[in-house]
């Protein structure tokens, strides 16, 4: 596994806020595909 550490420098507010809104997405899909695995689900259905 390959991880990169980056510090993210926004011009605007803007860019900043859809950013973070996609980050915040991102997340939340990740976390209810990891608790579907838990419940059971085949990885097949969740995508």
């Amino acid at each position: 596994m390959i991880v990169i550490q980056a510090k993210l420098i926004f011009l605007n507010q803007q860019d900043k806020q859809i950013v973070l809104d996609l980050m915040r997405r991102w997340s939340s899909c990740m976390r209810f595909a990891y608790k579907r695995l838990l419940e059971g689900y085949d990885r097949k259905t969740l995508k």
